[in-house]
């Protein structure tokens, strides 16, 4: 069983993919792993799991600032890489959880970005679902068949 309903798919997909870009593009010297590692483990990644669409539907600057406000998270300088790889990770990562449907905390884990980093320009040349699949079959991930239930926002 997939996380949520596939016509939420891309919308979140895309959401995530254009965020990133936009954190990378507007905030070069950021570390992009250490962004990309808290961003998946943070409460509104957790929403975005859940298929919050009025997270999904947000602006990506605003979206970014929500993550900064409610998530408190840091920027700090360091690792960095080229933009379109960034939104290529960030719809990746989308795409995987809601395919196999694990919690993004999780998937972070268990598909590490420097393997993403250095199978891009493989992965690259398939469609998303093909390369989510190949990467999961790669590392034994199998899909989670239990329903998720419906995640409800708190406001801090």
């Amino acid at each position: 069983m997939k996380a949520y309903d596939e016509s939420y798919v891309e919308q979140i997909m895309y959401a995530q993919a254009d965020m990133f870009m936009y954190v990378k593009r507007t905030f070069p010297n950021y570390d992009i792993d250490d962004f990309i590692t808290k961003y998946m483990k943070s409460n509104t990644r957790r929403y975005l799991d859940h298929a919050n669409m009025e997270l999904a539907s947000k602006d990506v600057k605003d979206l970014y600032e929500w993550f900064v406000k409610f998530d408190n998270y840091k920027p700090k300088a360091g690792n960095t890489f080229d933009e379109y790889k960034t939104g290529w990770i960030g719809a990746f990562y989308s795409y995987a959880q809601w395919y196999y449907n694990i919690p993004s905390e999780e998937l972070v884990e268990k598909i590490p970005i420097d393997l993403l980093k250095e199978s891009f320009s493989e992965l690259i040349r398939m469609d998303i679902e093909k390369a989510v699949k190949t990467v999961g079959k790669q590392l034994n991930i199998k899909i989670v068949r239990t329903k998720q239930k419906p995640l409800k926002m708190k406001l801090f």
